[in-house]
């Protein structure tokens, strides 16, 4: 990369334009060998094989960036990034924003950006081999809760309507596999903020950030119940070709049943919310004290599982369409530090989770969710650091569901999202050279 500034300025600016040319490589591959358990499935509770996985690509990215002064207080930047990957894609990405300081108290930003994701080595060549998915039932058994016709759409023989169909562990088998010839994912996203430091308020800052961010041509699978629940629906061959019955009893939880998942490029989501941060600095007698804190607020959070469908809400739910991972619309992450002239500093912190609605058939709804902190750090010098606390300080349990099942569900609740094993005691030694 090299950089510099133009021998020249826009009327009026304080400073030339700088700015910053690049060229970068990137060589990926990967080479993944299990051991022979593993390949041949023998691992309990594995569903499937795991099968090795060996492939690679590399890319030449070329970017420029550009900083704009116009005024003392108004300044622009812009940039523009050009990818060529070996995997016969390439893309053009850019981003343009602006910042103006209003007054000594009041500064305002924003920008505009595209963005690329390009498929992971999993992604790209993932082995075809089989593994379990969650669903709540096969709606072709005993519940019958679609018609005979309906369940001979996705090939079930019509004496086997109305039989025992339904995994006992709600585990049906999908084959997955990947997809050398997926697109990069798109994206458009739209920020735009607002920075306080009111003087009246000697060491505080304030900001409000609002984000607005599109993604198209997402790379992912049809999931496997809009798979089945479409076909018996529709009848429609996309959707049917990919329901594989046993051939004997018509299950999709015993070897021989399955519902195909190949990586393709298909779902649009959007996301739109607020971020509200702040940062207060004051002195207490027992030494400067400092708060800071993110508070977010989902307004949207869409998903269109398939081109043409309707915008799926998810800001505040979990479960069905919108997945295992909860989407509060509030969540929150706060701190408050004391510095002590001990060389040693305590924060206590708080992290709250919003409550979310279950859209599966249970209806099994996670209340707001908070949890205490409590982190000591000590420095004799510049070298030595000692670190220690007590992570989920009043020891609050994990929420549960019977439908967390598999990743990224794990022993009847999501480990990332609640703290799975309550309270939990930590010290760190680190030593700089």
């Amino acid at each position: 990369m090299v950089s510099g500034e133009f021998p020249f300025a826009l009327p009026g600016a304080p400073g030339p334009v700088s700015v910053a040319l690049g060229f970068e490589n990137k060589d990926l591959s990967t080479d993944f060998r299990p051991d022979r358990p593993s390949r041949t499935g023998d691992r309990s509770g594995s569903g499937g094989a795991t099968l090795p996985l060996a492939g690679g690509y590399d890319v030449n990215e070329y970017f420029v960036e550009l900083g704009i002064p116009v005024l003392d207080n108004l300044s622009f930047d812009a940039g523009y990034r050009y990818a060529d990957y070996s995997t016969d894609h390439s893309t053009n990405t850019y981003k343009l924003g602006a910042f103006w300081q209003v007054s000594d108290d009041v500064a305002l930003r924003a920008s505009y950006q595209s963005a690329i994701r390009h498929a992971s080595l999993f992604e790209l060549f993932r082995a075809t081999g089989f593994g379990l998915v969650d669903l709540p039932d096969d709606p072709c058994g005993l519940s019958m809760t679609a018609s005979r016709s309906a369940c001979a759409n996705s090939g079930l023989e019509a004496h086997l309507y109305g039989t025992d169909l339904k995994s006992p562990a709600d585990q049906y088998y999908i084959l997955r596999s990947g997809n050398e010839t997926v697109a990069p994912e798109q994206a458009q996203s739209i920020t735009a903020g607002l920075v306080a430091t009111p003087a009246f308020i000697e060491g505080l800052t304030l900001t409000l950030d609002y984000f607005d961010i599109h993604v198209e041509q997402g790379i992912g699978v049809i999931p496997a119940a809009t798979a089945l629940n479409k076909c018996l629906d529709t009848g429609i061959s996309t959707f049917c070709n990919l329901i594989h019955r046993h051939p004997v009893n018509g299950s999709l939880w015993i070897q021989g049943g399955y519902i195909s998942a190949r990586i393709t490029n298909l779902s649009e989501e959007t996301v739109e919310g607020v971020d509200i941060i702040f940062d207060y600095e004051f002195d207490t007698p027992a030494g400067p004290v400092e708060l800071q804190g993110i508070s977010t607020y989902l307004l949207t959070s869409d998903l269109i599982e398939l081109p043409g469908e309707a915008a799926l809400e998810c800001a505040g739910f979990w479960g069905s369409y919108c997945g295992k991972n909860p989407q509060p619309k509030w969540s929150g992450n706060f701190k408050a530090t004391l510095y002590t002239p001990y060389d040693l500093r305590v924060s206590l912190g708080l992290r709250y989770l919003g409550s979310t609605d279950d859209l599966g058939s249970n209806e099994i709804d996670f209340d707001a969710e908070t949890y205490w902190d409590l982190t000591a750090e000590w420095s004799a010098n510049g070298n030595y650091l000692v670190t220690g606390g007590i992570g989920n300080l009043l020891d609050t349990d994990p929420q549960v569901s019977s439908d967390a099942g598999t990743a990224p569900g794990n022993g009847n609740t999501f480990p990332a999202f609640f703290d799975a094993l309550g309270r939990y005691v930590f010290v760190n030694f680190g030593v700089s050279f």
